[in-house]
């Protein structure tokens, strides 16, 4: 009987996402167009967390694109509650856009609605949920972690008497996604916010809270996921989105460029090389950008129906199944 001890094997660690080289800048990629009718950039990105070197170097990104407003979605800091991670995570990494740019950011549910959030980002009106204008656009942000059916309320009477002719609306907690949370999206926010910005025409949504990129549409409006600002990826395709057009497993951020009649949003890596993309106009709709490496989480689109690929969705908790 061979009783000598077996060896120890040694469990290799993973570098996390943020340990790793980043590849080198493209500023071409990032170079506003030379069109002469061009009104402005914005930015938007979130869940940057605990991600800093990436953060950092989407801030930079950014700052090289030129665009003059920035939209966070949420998700400054991995835990709230705990001060010093505002300005480690957060106002350190993100201080030259707090500084350069118009900065409007909305909460997300690891921000635990700190006092820090509204010393730091300063939202409009020191208020979680707002309207700001610039330009030709009004931006409306929303906090889905707290008063959705106020805010429902108050949407319904903003949004009508708003004579800006871009409305963009942004939170935190996607409607719809093939990541999570069950049953592929946030019920809450489907529930009080899609109906009044379906029923009142808003042209664009941007959200986070899923650390990769989505973009689906539903009844015209385009929404795009862009939750890769530093943290751990989410795994796409794991559940059921009836409406979604693509997906890619990467960090990101996204850029989108005001002309008087279209709006251009481009999805773009660490590199600031665009990978997805839309055209939006009022009387045509939504066109797809020709991107020379249109990346997607999948080699093939989905098969409706089949959105969350060969994956079975996870099985319900007892919680949940009540």
């Amino acid at each position: 009987m061979n009783n000598r001890p077996r060896p120890v094997r040694k469990k290799l660690q993973r570098k996390k996402a943020w340990e790793r080289p980043l590849p080198p800048i493209e500023t071409e990629a990032l170079a506003l167009p030379e069109d002469s009718d061009i009104l402005f950039r914005f930015a938007v990105y979130g869940d940057n967390q605990r991600g800093v070197p990436i953060h950092r170097r989407v801030v930079e990104d950014i700052l090289l694109s030129g665009a003059e407003v920035v939209l966070h979605v949420g998700d400054y800091v991995q835990d709230g509650l705990k001060s010093e991670q505002w300005d480690l995570q957060f106002g350190e990494p993100a201080g030259p856009l707090l500084e350069n740019t118009v900065f409007l950011g909305v909460p997300g549910n690891h921000d635990k609605n700190s006092h820090r959030y509204y010393e730091i980002v300063a939202p409009p009106g020191g208020n979680s949920w707002f309207k700001a204008v610039y330009g030709p656009a009004a931006f409306f942000g929303l906090d889905s972690t707290r008063e959705l059916a106020r805010q429902a309320d108050w949407l319904r009477k903003e949004l009508p008497i708003s004579e800006e002719k871009w409305k963009i609306a942004f939170f935190h907690e996607a409607p719809y996604s093939t990541s999570w949370p069950w049953p592929g999206g946030s019920l809450k926010t489907r529930q009080h916010f899609l109906p009044v910005l379906e029923e009142f025409g808003v042209d664009l949504v941007f959200a986070g809270h899923i650390h990769n990129y989505e973009r689906f549409h539903k009844e015209g409006i385009p929404y795009i996921i862009t939750g890769g600002g530093g943290d751990t990826l989410s795994k796409p395709n794991q559940l059921p989105n009836p409406h979604m057009i693509q997906s890619a497993r990467l960090h990101n951020f996204c850029t989108a460029d005001i002309y008087p009649d279209r709006i251009e949003v481009l999805a773009r890596d660490l590199r600031g090389v665009p990978f997805d993309g839309i055209t939006l106009e009022k009387e045509n709709g939504i066109h797809e950008v020709e991107i020379e490496d249109r990346r997607s989480y999948t080699d093939s689109p989905p098969i409706p129906g089949k959105e969350n690929s060969s994956r079975q969705p996870p099985r319900k908790t007892a919680r949940q199944r009540t």
